[in-house]
């Protein structure tokens, strides 16, 4: 096999510390994650479809077939692709409310980046690793959500990590033990087609690299892989929908007014950009040739994080895999050492200190433990009110205000939470350009005509939105609307 394929050893001779890296940091990051209310977990509307949605699907022992949330879709076809995350989320909320969630989130959070570095630390000195391993973390805070994505988060960083390993062990044949793991990641999270787009890619590096007598069985062993992978991402309740869904979501027109669809810009843009800052740093400096292939693919998730907001987080899971093996070759051929063992000698020669004493797993488990009472006792897990008018809900269901309501695109989520049939929420692909092009023509008062006629066909009744939205302002001068409530996250206005 090619040189490519030589995997660097930096951890034949580990000290206790650089052993206990991955632990370390998925303490510090399960802590902030638990307590850091600057990157609220539920600073979202989807996590209240998701929630729905599982108790939806445990109410009624079935996937639903039929969308059962909104007064504007009767009838219409919708298909819960992310059932099995929806499930999770809810029994996790089932057991301990919004605390619960958030506690299932920061495991999620803690234990992806505490395995992304068990990888890289193996293939790269320590400090470089840690320094890949927080621009991870950046890119990721970005998506540090109550929401089914952040489930896959171990899968991807598991499924990459076994296409690369399959590549350094200098074998043509393919992993065929990752196929299996995509019935999962297919039932929780419509991502899974870009793990399968990856496979190729692979496979084109290891025919390259394989000597001719043996490309054929190369070609086969990864051919045979991808199907084999593909068949088990249709063993979902879907079938060929489930990979033509995410096609369909990534080229419909509405999806260029959602924000996660949007083109990365302004704060988000920041990751990106001190990971492009790494990677030229690293080249220039004669520590990073990646092969054309792994290049091309790596290039892909660049011009995706740059196209859509949402695929920021990917990228920073997969760019420090896709060079740890590179910057670590070319670090022992710049030092001139062919293995640079990650060790830490002061500690590693006190046989019957720390390690002697107890064990690290429970010390962990202790400081685990007290970060979940300290989050328990403070409850820092409330939601957005800017996503959840939780008081406004109140009033509306205290007053008995009934019939169709028109509601600000970002609460609809919330209010199917709170059993209220909605105008319209995040699900795009059931809304579809049509009913979204309709709801933006209404609150975007270019035609006021059009809007007073559009609510009378809907036969709304009453409506829900923030104070700055511009609907507010055109129904508090209507007189046929009256203003019933106000708080500093939304208005409520009825018919009169």
């Amino acid at each position: 096999m090619s040189e490519q394929f030589r995997t660097p050893v930096f951890s034949s001779r580990k000290g206790p510390l650089i052993s206990l890296l991955p632990l370390i940091l998925a303490v510090l990051v399960f802590a902030f994650s638990m307590g850091n209310i600057a990157t609220n977990v539920f600073d979202d509307p989807d996590t209240f479809i998701h929630l729905a949605s599982g108790a939806w699907i445990v109410e009624n022992y079935q996937i639903p077939s039929i969308d059962p949330f909104s007064f504007n879709t009767v009838g219409l076809h919708w298909a819960a692709h992310e059932w099995l995350a929806q499930l999770i989320l809810f029994f996790s909320y089932a057991m301990g409310g919004l605390f619960g969630v958030r506690i299932l989130i920061a495991t999620l959070f803690a234990f992806t980046l505490a395995y992304q570095l068990r990888f890289l630390v193996a293939r790269m000195p320590a400090p470089y690793a840690l320094l890949l391993s927080a621009l991870s973390f950046t890119a990721l805070l970005s998506h540090h959500l109550a929401r089914p994505h952040v489930l896959t988060w171990p899968i991807i960083t598991y499924w990459f990590i076994g296409l690369l390993r399959s590549t350094e062990q200098g074998s043509w044949k393919a992993p065929y033990f990752l196929a299996p793991w995509m019935v999962l990641w297919a039932n929780l999270h419509g991502g899974f087609i870009l793990g399968l787009l990856a496979v190729p890619f692979f496979g084109l590096e290891v025919y390259l690299a394989t000597p001719k007598n043996e490309q054929k069985k190369a070609l086969g062993s990864w051919g045979v892989f991808f199907l084999f992978a593909l068949a088990c991402s249709l063993i979902t309740p879907f079938g060929l929908s489930g990979i033509t869904f995410g096609l369909n979501l990534a080229s419909a027109q509405y999806t260029s007014r959602i924000i996660e669809w949007a083109p990365t810009a302004g704060y988000d843009l920041l990751p990106i950009v001190f990971w492009l800052i790494a990677l030229l740093g690293m080249a220039l400096l004669g520590y990073l040739r990646l092969p054309l292939v792994r290049l091309l693919l790596l290039l892909g998730f660049v011009y995706e994080s740059f196209s859509h907001v949402r695929y920021t987080s990917m990228f920073g899971l997969v760019a420090p895999l896709l060079v740890a093996q590179s910057f670590g070759q070319h670090y022992q051929l710049r030092h001139g050492k062919e293995n640079v063992p990650n060790t830490t000698p002061s500690l590693a020669n006190k046989k019957n200190g720390m390690q002697g004493r107890y064990s690290p797993l429970g010390l962990a488990s202790v400081i685990v433990l007290a970060i979940l009472f300290w989050g328990y006792r403070y409850q820092i897990n409330q939601a957005n009110p800017y996503y959840a008018p939780s008081k406004a809900v109140d009033f509306v269901e205290q007053s008995h205000i009934t019939g169709n309501v028109l509601n600000y695109y970002n609460v609809g989520g919330y209010l199917i939470f709170r059993k209220i049939p909605v105008f319209i929420d995040s699900r795009a692909d059931l809304y579809g350009d049509r009913k979204i092009s309709e709801y933006f023509s209404i609150t975007d008062l270019a035609d006021t005509a059009k809007t007073r006629r559009l609510m009378q066909e809907h036969e709304i009744a009453w409506t829900i939105f923030p104070p700055d939205e511009k609907i507010v302002s055109y129904l508090n001068s209507e007189p046929g609307w009256q203003k019933v409530y106000e708080d500093p996250y939304a208005v409520v206005h009825i018919r009169k």
